[in-house]
């Protein structure tokens, strides 16, 4: 782990974690504070951009993380929120989501990811006026509830996935996906109020 926080409130602001081995942001039992204005990339390995944990609550804002495995991990009952945030091309995914809490992401960019944009098999999470472009699946949503809303997905092989889930999905918008909406496996989302054009 470059920087590991447990049980404090540090403000880190305008720093490049660049080329490390591991976890470059580790957030634990506890963890708060605010992360704000960073870079992080490029990470060797099987790196991870920030792997939040426990019962941790940081806050996200205006960061650039790019080039890991897995960009951002969020599991355990931890409850992050992420604004303005720019996530891009994790080999395994950009987001994942297995956290008992209630992460949430609101105007942030999530893209060119190899595999997922954002991956979710646990919990609730809230995404909301962000816009998930070029992943192979843009969003996966394997278990949980999570909320979609005010958001673009655009320009991925599949835009949101329900595999034997269910979720609410309104007022966004799809467009450029080969396929927009893929509905699988007894899956019963809500989808309301949605604009799915120039699609397949």
């Amino acid at each position: 782990k470059v920087l590991c926080v447990e049980r404090s409130s540090p403000v880190v602001e305008s720093n490049v974690f660049c080329m490390n081995k591991g976890v470059s942001g580790y957030f634990g039992e506890g963890a708060g504070g605010e992360f704000t204005g960073n870079i992080i990339c490029m990470g060797e390995g099987e790196a991870t951009g920030l792997d939040i944990r426990y019962n941790s609550s940081p806050t996200f804002a205006s960061n650039t993380i790019w080039g890991m495995r897995t960009c951002v991990n969020v599991t355990d009952a931890s409850s992050p929120r992420f604004t303005d945030d720019d996530i891009i091309s994790g080999i395994a995914s950009c987001v994942t989501l297995s956290s008992t809490g209630k992460p949430v992401f609101t105007s942030c960019f999530i893209r060119s990811g190899k595999a997922f944009g954002i991956v979710s098999t646990s919990g609730q999470a809230d995404i909301m006026t962000s816009i998930i472009q070029g992943n192979h699946t843009g969003v996966e949503l394997r278990g949980g509830s999570v909320i979609m809303s005010a958001s673009t997905v655009r320009d991925n092989k599949v835009g949101v996935s329900y595999v034997s889930t269910n979720g609410v999905l309104r007022r966004s918008i799809f467009q450029g996906n080969s396929v927009a909406l893929l509905i699988q496996n007894g899956s019963n989302p809500t989808v309301k109020e949605c604009k799915i054009h120039r699609n397949g």
